[in-house]
């Protein structure tokens, strides 16, 4: 296995037992301890704001949580609480960001 993979098992693994105790956390910390903790694991540099932009508004006044631009490519993050069950506004608020990424 290699050291990103086993980097994302530790990640997950941690994030399992945080879940045990915390079983339904709101947007802010699913993106604190869920979301960044996955992307630093699978090797992106979440301290580097030109690779993980956190909010940034787009031309058509949109922004997602994350935009994440890494070498060539490039993909739009939007992020729930635990509690929010996604339909298609959900849906539709993603697709819009990455198609305007």
């Amino acid at each position: 296995m290699s050291g990103t993979q086993e980097r994302i098992r530790a990640a997950v693994e941690a994030i399992q037992g945080w879940l045990i105790n915390s079983p339904n956390p709101g947007e802010a910390i699913v993106r604190q301890v869920i979301v960044l903790r996955l992307l630093h694991a699978a090797g992106f540099d979440i301290w580097n704001p030109a690779e993980v932009v956190p909010e940034e508004t787009n031309a058509t006044g949109n922004r997602s949580d994350f935009l994440i631009r890494a070498g060539q490519g490039k993909f739009a993050l939007e992020i729930k609480g635990m509690n929010i069950t996604l339909g298609a506004q959900q849906f539709q608020q993603a697709s819009t960001y990455a198609v305007n990424e």
